[in-house]
């Protein structure tokens, strides 16, 4: 699952799986390298009963990148590695966030 959960409503996927949909089939996601989703900057995070992040304020001016595979769950830009925080951004747009998060998976390319 891209982004998991509700996320998936936020994401937007790299141009290997938004422009050649027809191609996933003939040749599947690969099992390793990163596979980053932007979304708009969250905050007024929470921690659930299950251990969990959820946000309660969402600002669609400022986006932030959120690459599982480096270790980001998501959560709070402080409770993640600093990889993961360094990748997160705030970036200004939706446009640089898409730029960074395509950069970020190209460089872990199989």
């Amino acid at each position: 699952m891209l982004g998991g959960g509700t996320d998936a409503l936020n994401v937007f996927l790299p141009d290997w799986w938004v422009d050649k949909p027809d191609q996933s089939l003939e040749n599947p996601r690969p099992d390793s390298g990163h596979y980053p989703y932007g979304r708009p900057t969250r905050g007024g995070w929470k921690k659930q009963p299950d251990g969990s992040w959820k946000s309660t304020v969402e600002d669609d001016k400022t986006w932030e990148v959120v690459c599982e595979q480096c270790g980001d769950d998501g959560g709070p830009v402080d409770a993640q590695p600093s990889d993961a925080k360094e990748l997160r951004g705030p970036y200004a747009s939706r446009h640089k966030a898409k730029h960074i998060a395509d950069k970020h998976f190209q460089l872990f390319q199989m």
